[in-house]
């Protein structure tokens, strides 16, 4: 595809002049010290979270509601953002020190979705948190040696889907979708955008998740899903 073609050259360049912002689908993101080399280089070839990004581009309406658990850099949330209106975008993350890069983010790009740091679960009080230095493998479970851990808030699930009411949700949460898909209520729920970690859970743990979702009614598009990344439409 041209478009395929069209981010060669771009990433060439990037890595020759090594730049602290880039723009990717429209949404600019900053590289400050919480991206490692490896992570920079994914970005610089627009690979960072590029499935999700093609599944939300595709599905997103005028009236959805996006929720997405798992927010990361902030670029989901501001890709959504960017395309409905912040009103209609609520971004949950657990990691502490993404929070302001977040916030960087939805400021560079002019907006505004509703965030909220915390781990979303049954009931409300604080879990442990691993923060690890590539960001994107912080969890609920320790990964590495050089995991930090945190107290985080813990979040009822059941009073904030009630309260935000999504049509859309997409999560990307290292793992701990195994605890959090089976208490979830899918009322409303039209479209789902998950990222599964075999790696973490197990493969069996991984067809349990998406066990309950078919049993809820989604059904995995053919075309736009990868092994572990999916789409799923309720039908």
């Amino acid at each position: 595809m041209l478009v395929d073609l069209l981010r060669y050259p771009r990433y060439w360049r990037r890595l020759r002049h090594r730049p602290s912002e880039v723009t990717v689908r429209g949404v600019r993101l900053e590289l400050g010290p919480h991206v490692t080399p490896a992570l920079r280089t994914e970005i610089y070839r627009e690979r960072y979270e590029r499935r999700e990004a093609n599944c939300l581009s595709r599905i997103l309406r005028p009236a959805d509601i996006v929720m997405e658990i798992g927010a990361g850099m902030g670029f989901l949330s501001t890709l959504a953002a960017l395309r409905i209106g912040s009103d209609r975008v609520f971004a949950f993350e657990a990691n502490p020190m993404m929070i302001e890069v977040i916030r960087r983010t939805y400021r560079l790009n002019g907006v505004q979705p509703a965030l909220t740091h915390g781990v979303l679960g049954q009931g409300d009080g604080t879990v442990e948190f691993f923060v690890e230095p590539e960001f994107v493998a912080s969890s609920l479970y320790p990964g590495s040696d050089s995991a930090q851990k945190f107290q985080v808030p813990l979040l009822d699930v059941t009073r904030e889907m009630e309260r935000i009411r999504p049509t859309v949700v997409a999560m990307d949460i290292e793992g701990a979708e195994r605890e959090l898909v089976p208490v979830m209520s899918w009322d409303g729920v039209e479209k789902v955008i998950i990222d599964l970690h075999p790696l973490v859970i197990g493969e069996d743990d991984v067809g349990e998740v998406l066990s309950v979702l078919r049993q809820d009614g989604f059904v995995a598009d053919r075309w736009l899903s990868s092994t572990n990344k999916k789409l799923l439409i309720r039908r």
